[in-house]
């Protein structure tokens, strides 16, 4: 692939103006003499979308149904970090549980679809109790919590969220208040 790559980037008349594309899902995982100078040299992370985004690309899946033009903003909030693709998926699921129950689709169909299937008691509170760690040790180390929620798409956990100013700069107490509350859980 190298010695390809090598050969349509050389600078030769017939390649002037030529751009070459390349995506994966784990940036990580390509080998760094691609990503050298001369082959792909920039990269370009799309990251997952937020709240507002991903309801976003709920409305257009949901085009044609009900829910359309419905204020999606609850639901895309606890479906938040699922990918374009999940969100489709979980659109497309939700459109086959309201038609097989006969009924219009609704909002509560995207959440339990998006979802996943319900977590026995005992799984909850534990999840929660781990999460809940993690925001009090944020708050003992005069950290920002923004969130704490448990999620169940795909597998089970939570996460808990700070509120963190980008231009800060990463002092060594600022990063032992980290460990605190990555270990907090």
């Amino acid at each position: 692939m190298l010695t390809s790559l090598d050969s349509v980037m050389s600078d030769n008349e017939s390649n002037v103006g030529l751009c070459v594309l390349g995506m994966t899902n784990r940036l990580d995982a390509i080998d760094p003499a691609l990503l050298r100078p001369g082959r792909f040299e920039r990269t370009i992370e799309i990251p997952r979308p937020d709240a507002a985004g991903l309801a976003n690309v709920l409305q257009y899946h949901l085009r044609g149904t009900p829910l359309e033009g419905v204020d999606l903003s609850s639901a895309a909030r606890l479906l938040e970090g699922i990918s374009p693709a999940e969100a489709m998926e979980v659109a497309r699921a939700a459109r086959r549980a309201a038609r097989r129950a006969g009924r219009p689709l609704n909002v509560d169909d995207l959440v339990r679809e998006g979802s996943g299937p319900a977590l026995p008691q005992t799984v909850l509170r534990r999840v929660a109790v781990h999460e809940a760690g993690h925001v009090v040790a944020s708050i003992a180390t005069g950290g920002k919590p923004l969130s704490a929620r448990i999620l169940n798409r795909g597998q089970i956990g939570g996460d808990a969220r700070l509120n963190f100013e980008e231009s800060h700069v990463w002092t060594l107490d600022r990063l032992e208040n980290h460990i605190i509350f990555l270990l907090g859980g």
